[in-house]
């Protein structure tokens, strides 16, 4: 019988989690179940030079977890990989955090690096999407930071950057919709930070995008509702850079309440979408990329494609 497997990525907006059978290759995960919680460690993540994450955030996030402890149970997971990102990465007092929700739900979280988690999400995506090893670049934006990974003939490149929804909503964000002078604030913090990496555009590269602004402009402008929102849907959809200018402009143009009801967008989703589409705006326009391949799977296939190679090789 294959084993069954859990994998867990609680980030700065999020917490994921996502059961899976190996496949009869032994080298494949099959899906059984997907979950998604909003923990917001980053709505409360403090001033710069506090980087504490609050009581209120550690509650919700141990409750988040002992909920997903409960659905592994229930599966029978034989093996659990958890690891922590974004603003966990950052913060002062993450042990705290680890502490309780190993005492509460059993779940050993390990925090991992910017670079680490940008190759389990390239792992994730490439091998989801059956990329050939060629060159490509991924981003995987999330709330609190951003990862790049870039595959060429020379080998891999890996960057991150604390560049995030959530963190520009926070910080530039004030009303809603933004106003010019909070665009134009996003937008220049957002280009300071791709200077700061140092990627430059290369010609018929393929340009794969994740996370979760992403997969929610995906399945607004190619019109997936958004209880049907699964990897089998997602994966290998094309978006155009005048596409998502558009679909900002339209989602910028009405309240907040509006562009819930409208796109059928969750409040926690709704209120970030904003700062989101206008990284992965800035992004493509930094690479002169003008289609954006969309991959749903990322860091939670790749945590588990890892494990089962380490598997093979023990």
């Amino acid at each position: 019988m294959h084993k069954i497997f859990a994998s867990i990525d609680l980030g700065s907006h999020t917490a994921r989690l996502l059961i899976a059978r190996q496949s009869i290759d032994s080298h494949n995960i099959s899906p059984l179940f997907r979950k998604r919680e909003y923990v917001r460690l980053a709505e409360d993540f403090g001033r710069v030079e506090d980087r504490l994450l609050t009581p209120d955030a550690m509650d919700r996030a141990v409750g988040v977890m002992s909920g997903f402890s409960l659905m592994i149970r229930h599966f029978g997971v034989d093996h659990t990989v958890a690891v922590a990102t974004g603003v966990v990465r950052e913060s002062k007092n993450a042990d705290q955090l680890l502490n309780r929700i190993l005492k509460n739900s059993g779940i050993v979280v390990h925090v991992v690096s910017g670079e680490r988690e940008a190759l389990l999400s390239r792992l994730g995506a490439v091998r989801s999407l059956k990329i050939p090893e060629v060159s490509y670049l991924v981003f995987d934006l999330g709330g609190g930071s951003t990862e790049f990974i870039r595959r060429t003939g020379d080998g891999m490149d890996v960057r991150s950057v604390p560049l995030g929804a959530v963190g520009l909503s926070k910080k530039h964000g004030r009303t809603d919709p933004l106003v010019h002078t909070e665009i134009a604030a996003i937008n220049s913090e957002t280009d300071r930070f791709l200077q700061q990496t140092r990627l430059h555009a290369i010609s018929r590269e393929r340009f794969i995008g994740t996370g979760g602004t992403v997969v929610t402009l995906a399945a607004m402008i190619h019109g997936i509702p958004f209880d049907q929102i699964v990897p089998e849907k997602i994966n290998g959809l094309s978006l155009r850079l005048e596409e998502i200018e558009e679909v900002f402009h339209e989602m910028n143009a009405i309240s907040l309440a509006e562009r819930m009801q409208r796109y059928r967008l969750e409040p926690e989703r709704a209120g970030v979408i904003l700062a989101g589409s206008l990284i992965v705006i800035r992004i493509m326009r930094h690479l002169e990329a003008r289609t954006l391949l969309v991959s749903m799977s990322d860091l939670l296939e790749g945590i588990l494609f890892d494990f089962l190679e380490g598997e093979q090789h023990d």
